[in-house]
């Protein structure tokens, strides 16, 4: 972990506050042609003395359990965006008894779930970076956004494990009492909404950000990806966490010095 502090710390000290811009020309990106988000990631990774394009193959943060995700924070440091974390696996919704190492059989709990041990065994590791305010009529400029530092996020912090176990407990039951539902999304005049493959979009009854901390979102290569869950349709699944808690986390989270 001293490891992971004392990089974060170097790298701040030398790109703290320069542009998304700047910075990638350090590493010598072409940055004359069409602006790509995902060069930010690859700047990440350039820092880190990386060479792949994801921030997930960067080796230091996986031997220490460390997941790293970019942040932007808008100019008046709200959030611009929620957080993708992992699959969803709904098989294991479907176990409602597990056996433990002593034989003894007993009701499965949030605290057996894949989504507890993920949250057990990772930290968030964000990168922040900061929208600069347009002048008047102009639109935000991605590359313009400043780089602000890191922020730790333990994710067996209590408000969060107790948002993801609102989350899972209420798919178990859900799918435990095959109410799941997947259902078309329809526009004010009640006719169904068609997607950009000509297909009409869809949502499911899973828990969403309206509601949830921690939620449910599709995923998937193209609206035919899907996947069947109690005998219904729908798109890969991935939990989410809103991006407006994790600000409101991070701002009571000192930076990495």
């Amino acid at each position: 972990m001293s490891d992971i502090d004392k990089k974060c710390a170097e790298i701040s000290k030398k790109f703290g506050g320069q542009t998304l811009i700047k910075i990638l020309n350090n590493f010598d990106f072409d940055t004359t042609k069409k602006f790509r988000k995902q060069l930010a990631e690859q700047a990440i990774v350039r820092m880190f003395g990386g060479k792949s394009k994801k921030i997930s193959k960067i080796e230091v943060f996986r031997k220490f359990g460390y997941i790293g995700k970019t942040i932007v924070l808008t100019s008046k440091g709200n959030r611009t965006e929620d957080m993708k974390l992992w699959p969803v696996d709904f098989d294991e919704f479907k176990e409602q008894n597990i056996i433990d190492a002593d034989g003894t059989q007993r009701e499965k709990m949030f605290e057996d779930s894949d989504l507890y041990a993920n949250l057990h065994d990772n930290k968030l590791l964000c990168i922040l970076f900061k929208e600069q305010m347009p002048e008047k009529g102009n639109k935000i400029v991605y590359g313009d956004n400043i780089f602000m530092g890191f922020k730790i996020i333990d994710l067996t912090d209590k408000d969060i494990m107790s948002e993801a176990k609102k989350s899972w407990q209420e798919t178990a039951r859900l799918i435990q009492n095959n109410e799941l539902d997947v259902f078309p999304v329809l526009d004010k005049l009640g006719n169904p909404v068609i997607n950009k493959n000509g297909l009409i979009k869809e949502a499911t009854n899973l828990p969403k950000s309206k509601n949830h901390v921690i939620f449910f979102k599709g995923t998937g290569n193209d609206s035919s990806d899907k996947v069947s869950v109690n005998g219904k349709m729908m798109l890969r699944q991935n939990y989410w966490i809103k991006g407006s808690f994790l600000v409101k986390k991070l701002s009571s989270i000192p930076f990495i010095k």
